[in-house]
């Protein structure tokens, strides 16, 4: 018996124009966000170099 688990499939469900487009411009504020973050970590302006959390496209993918 193989004891290795299987990925399950995701289910690709298409997603109207508007729909994509409100997530295209969170993705786009998220990016924009960690970049003003980053930025005022190299300036000094917190102790840590790297901004700890990282964002995840889905619940699954956060580690």
């Amino acid at each position: 018996m193989n004891s290795v688990a299987k990925k399950p499939k995701l289910i690709r469900r298409e997603i109207n124009k508007d729909t994509q487009e409100y997530f295209d411009e969170l993705e786009d504020k998220i990016r924009n966000i960690y970049k003003i973050a980053e930025s005022a970590r190299l300036q000094g302006k917190d102790p840590a170099v790297e901004v700890e959390a990282r964002s995840a496209g889905d619940l699954a993918a956060r580690q």
